[in-house]
């Protein structure tokens, strides 16, 4: 349903595409800005974008090649061909993540958790506007039809037509995520410049910790809005889905998430324990984490995916009284 934007020659520029260069030219703009305003220098950024945004391509293709194998002819087109199929935003975060580890120890640059902070609030941006460019194509909409009268408007929901000329409405997730992606815009922004003055105990610097925060952010964002959507990337391995063809049902993005609140929740367990010592308030605190984190598992996969679209209309209705 993406609308062509221009042409020249074979190369065609559709809509979708124009947002999502909109929104790396304006990660690359945010980076270069925070990170030279922490006395940074601009090489090291010039050298971390070009790999940064190589890598996410690269890992955000093969990622979704590999779970929807079906909408290629194979690997050799998923690499080449760039109008076939659509890319798995974990990719993205990985990318980056690998290419300012790459660097990092190669010695290109030193400080690669203040590159990371920086980039933090930037990657908001390039997500809202990949979000909104998922949106022009039809794409991320509802699991459920909204039946309230009330909320069957533009841009909120899109009206449907099914095969018999019926009228339905869904709701439209891709904006739900992208509004919440610049206020963490706007977030991030305020905690960049609030942990520079910020101690931290033990081996925790105070860098580091916008970049973990946002990755915090991303994942919790991603458990609510990939309940919601229609669309999602299901995690089909080769060897299961062998074994039975109906065993693809684990969310890409959700599980992902749940590794990256895993990997932040370690990092500063850590550091408690570098600093006090292991005491039974560490076991309390794995198990509390490891509940949360069934919970939260539970929440998106069972109550939001069923009774989501209740509670926001509730939460409509006692906003409007």
């Amino acid at each position: 349903m993406d609308e062509l934007l221009f042409s020249f020659g074979s190369l065609l520029v559709y809509r979708s595409a124009a947002l999502i260069t909109l929104g790396v030219v304006l990660c690359s703009l945010c980076t270069l800005i925070l990170y030279r305003a922490a006395s940074g220098r601009w090489s090291a950024v010039w050298l971390f974008l070009p790999p940064a945004y190589v890598l996410s391509l690269l890992f955000a293709r093969l990622l979704h090649w590999y779970f929807t194998a079906t909408a290629y002819s194979g690997i050799r087109q998923a690499l080449t061909d760039p109008y076939a199929g659509s890319y798995a935003l974990p990719g993205v975060i990985l990318g980056c993540w690998l290419a300012a580890r790459l660097l990092k120890l190669t010695g290109l640059i030193k400080n690669r958790t203040l590159l990371l902070d920086s980039l933090a609030p930037g990657l908001c941006l390039l997500i809202a506007c990949v979000r909104v460019g998922i949106g022009l194509t039809g794409s991320m909409l509802g699991n459920k039809n909204v039946t309230e009268s009330f909320l069957q408007w533009a841009p909120l929901c899109r009206a449907l037509t099914d095969p018999a000329g019926n009228q339905y409405y869904r709701l439209q997730v891709w904006l739900l995520e992208a509004v919440l992606m610049l206020l963490g815009f706007a977030l991030f922004l305020t905690l960049f410049s609030r942990f520079k003055k910020r101690r931290m105990f033990g081996p925790c610097s105070r860098r580091g910790n916008v970049a973990r925060l946002f990755l915090v952010f991303y994942a919790c964002v991603e458990i609510v809005t990939d309940s919601l959507r229609n669309d999602s990337i299901l995690m089909r391995f080769r060897f299961m889905h062998e074994l039975n063809p109906y065993s693809s049902f684990i969310s890409l993005s959700q599980v992902f998430a749940g590794v990256l609140l895993l990997a932040v929740f370690v990092y500063y367990l850590r550091c408690s324990i570098c600093v006090r010592g292991f005491h039974l308030y560490h076991v309390g605190a794995i198990l509390f984490f490891l509940l949360c984190l069934g919970l939260l598992g539970a929440t998106g996969e069972f109550c939001i995916q069923r009774y989501g679209m209740k509670v926001f209309l509730l939460t409509v209705r006692t906003w409007g009284y």
